[in-house]
């Protein structure tokens, strides 16, 4: 307020750069020192005002829009923005930060190397879920029982069909993180590893696998027994190409026959069309014919003498029973 009334230095002292540079915008009023409309506050009293300023406990943009209407100070701005920051009941009440950049799990090279396993329920009945990261294949079991016990005895049948994969993800279930389920785990070399707590999206592999399985159960929950919704849903999703691999064939490697299969034509048919025309044609022209006998009928044999070569001997026919090629057996020598 000195340097106000009286004027400013040539040299600004100490302590009072930011207030020289606006020297232009500052005056005095009513014993205040004012710039342009707004009150400037002295350091002593600003806690004070900026607890003023935050009684309703508005946000970082409202609180600085509320002081430059009244008071200034230097740095404000950055004064408020810390209380906010700092402020326990702003922290608890505010919305939830932005999302982390996604993260995929490494791609697999191959059927088995890493699966995932969740439970989905419905009406008090329990599922066990377990999909191939690689080829997306999926498994669901009925479980009466979610012990880890009954789930390692499903994993064990799964494992005998398959094959031991090298890695088994999982969220944090107890049936998941008990000494029983390690142990088994540890035993066959399969590495487990657990998602984040409270965090689902961690372990998406299997998590969109229920959501449709659940969607699926909605919407023909009742009208079959559950084992037959179980073998329909599997039916139906294991032979839809997935979105992220656009087939259908990379865990069985080969495409399974469905009831639609049946619109596309028989590429047999036309093979056995080709093979009976073949036979037609070349029967047609050797003017081939099956030959009949009777026994005692006389005939020729063709016989392989060991220097000779091929011989024609003289026999006679003693059976029309015997033989799988031909129906006959024939004894050389006799008239």
């Amino acid at each position: 307020m000195y340097y106000v009334i009286n004027g400013w230095p040539r040299v600004c002292p100490e302590g009072y750069e930011a207030n020289h540079r606006i020297f232009r915008e500052l005056s005095i009023e009513q014993g205040c020192l004012i710039r342009g409309s707004r009150v400037v506050i002295p350091s002593s009293l600003r806690r004070r005002v900026l607890e003023e300023l935050h009684e309703d406990h508005m946000g970082i943009v409202k609180t600085k829009s509320k002081a430059r209407s009244y008071v200034w100070w230097p740095r404000l701005d950055n004064d408020i923005e810390q209380m906010v920051k700092n402020c326990l009941t702003c922290q608890i009440h505010q919305n939830m930060p932005h999302e982390v950049p996604l993260s995929p799990w490494p791609l697999a090279r191959g059927p088995r190397e890493r699966i995932h396993v969740d439970f989905a329920e419905k009406d008090n009945h329990r599922f066990l879920l377990v999909v191939d990261s690689y080829s997306k294949w999926p498994e669901i079991y009925h479980m009466n029982c979610t012990t880890s016990t009954k789930v390692i005895e499903v994993l064990r049948m799964l494992m005998a069909s398959y094959g031991l994969p090298k890695t088994l993800v999982s969220d944090n279930g107890s049936q998941f993180v008990s000494h029983e389920f390690s142990e088994f785990l540890g035993n066959n070399g399969v590495k487990h590893l657990c998602s984040a707590t409270y965090s689902p999206k961690s372990n998406g592999q299997v998590e969109r696998l229920v959501q449709t399985f659940k969607n699926f159960l909605c919407k023909t929950w009742g009208k079959f027994s559950v084992q037959t919704l179980v073998a329909k849903f599997l039916f139906s999703y294991r032979n839809t190409p997935q979105t992220s691999t656009g087939t259908t064939s990379l865990f069985l490697k080969r495409e399974v026959r469905t009831r639609l299969s049946l619109l596309r034509p028989d590429p047999t048919e036309q093979g056995m069309k080709a093979q009976s025309s073949q036979k037609y044609y070349h029967d047609l022209r050797g003017r081939t014919r099956n030959r009949t006998f009777e026994v005692d009928d006389p005939v020729l044999v063709r016989m392989n003498a060991a220097k000779g070569g091929w011989t024609w001997e003289k026999g006679k026919v003693i059976s029309t029973e015997g033989s799988v090629t031909t129906g006959y057996q024939w004894m050389a020598g006799r008239y």
